[in-house]
């Protein structure tokens, strides 16, 4: 994940989802990296409203900063969820925030109003993304884009895979199961809302991952 990357948004799913994601096998630790296709027949999503929408960047965090810099986007008790891989291995998608970074290269945490993204250099410092509603970002962050406006819009990524005997997902295209448990217990397949950020231009800068609340 490069967080100074603008996204590729999803190719538009409007309405109810139609189905798992399709598009070359994603390498290990990019769980999120997927394309949506929409049936060729499908309206591009309805915007209902904008809001005003931020985005910036902030290098050179350490662990700990990364970790108090999570508290503070999303307080205790602040509906949230989140996602860490490394080179090894990659994570639950759970719901909160991580206590601990140690074992992970990169990972993000989202919820109703904005999704953090961080990953770790070569140097073990940490560059870290903010995308959220609103019109300041917090304190120490540079602006990647502006002005920006967040759509709400009905849209949903499908993750890979469908449900196993044993919890987990799996799929042909993926070398090893994946964990939504804590975000879909009882689902045999799951999707993420997502929200597009905006320029004037309605050019989609920014997709970041939110939460059912808020659709």
């Amino acid at each position: 994940m490069n967080v100074h990357t603008e996204d590729r948004g999803p190719r538009a799913v409007a309405g109810p989802p139609v189905g798992p994601a399709r598009g070359p096998s994603p390498p290990s630790g990019r769980a999120f990296q997927v394309a949506v296709d929409a049936p060729p027949t499908q309206d591009p999503p309805a915007i209902t409203s904008l809001v005003p929408a931020v985005a910036g960047v902030r290098d050179g965090l350490t662990a700990e900063e990364v970790l108090e810099l999570l508290a503070a986007v999303f307080p205790a008790g602040t509906p949230c969820q989140h996602w860490c891989a490394g080179p090894a291995a990659i994570g639950p998608l759970a719901a909160g925030r991580p206590t601990d970074l140690a074992g992970w290269t990169e990972g993000r945490v989202w919820g109703a109003r904005a999704e953090v993204r961080w990953c770790r250099s070569a140097a073990g410092d940490y560059s870290v993304l903010y995308l959220g509603e609103g019109t300041a970002l917090p304190s120490g962050f540079a602006p990647l884009a502006s002005p920006l406006s967040a759509a709400r819009a009905r849209l949903a990524l499908w993750l890979w895979g469908a449900r196993g005997p044993d919890g987990r997902f799996s799929s042909a295209q993926l070398p090893r199961a994946l964990d939504y448990a804590g975000i879909a217990p009882a689902a045999s397949q799951v999707c993420v809302p997502v929200q597009l950020l905006l320029a004037p231009d309605g050019r989609v800068c920014f997709v970041r991952l939110t939460l059912a609340e808020e659709g």
